[in-house]
C-alpha cells in the first residue's frame, strides 16, 4: 500500500478500479480522508489474476486448470483477508465495503 499525499490516505496498490468512494474519518489528531474499496471487486480481481496465471502454465491439462480455477475464489478470499484487509497500517488505512455477502446484509437490515 502507498499513501496518497494530497489527501493523506493509503491506497491498496493495483486496485484503483475497485475504489467506490472516499470517506472522512475523525480522530484525536483531526480528520483524515480514506479510500473505500469494494471487497467483492478486489476479490474478483485477485481471482481473475489467479485464473489467468493458471492459464499461462504450459504443462497444465484442461482438467487440472478447471480444478485450480475452481479454487481461485477461495484462494483470493484468503489472500485478501490476510494480505490486504489484515495489513493494519494505521491512520488513513482504506475501508473495505462488505459487499460480498448479500444475504448477510439483508439479514442485518431485517429484509
Amino acid at each position: 500500500m502507498k499513501i496518497v499525499d494530497s489527501i493523506e490516505a493509503w491506497k491498496a496498490d493495483g486496485f484503483d478500479d475497485c475504489i467506490v468512494g472516499v470517506g472522512q474519518q475523525f480522530t484525536e489528531g483531526g480528520q483524515v480522508f480514506i479510500f473505500i474499496y469494494s471487497k467483492k471487486a478486489i476479490i474478483e480481481s485477485i481471482a481473475n489474476d489467479i485464473v489467468e496465471e493458471i492459464g499461462n502454465r504450459v504443462n497444465t491439462s484442461d482438467e487440472e486448470r478447471a480444478v485450480l480455477a475452481g479454487s481461485a475464489y477461495d484462494d483470493a478470499v484468503e489472500f485478501f483477508d490476510y494480505n490486504i484487509a489484515g495489513a493494519y497500517i494505521g491512520r488513513g488505512m482504506p475501508v473495505f465495503l462488505e459487499d460480498t455477502y448479500d444475504n448477510m446484509v439483508r439479514e442485518v437490515l431485517g429484509e
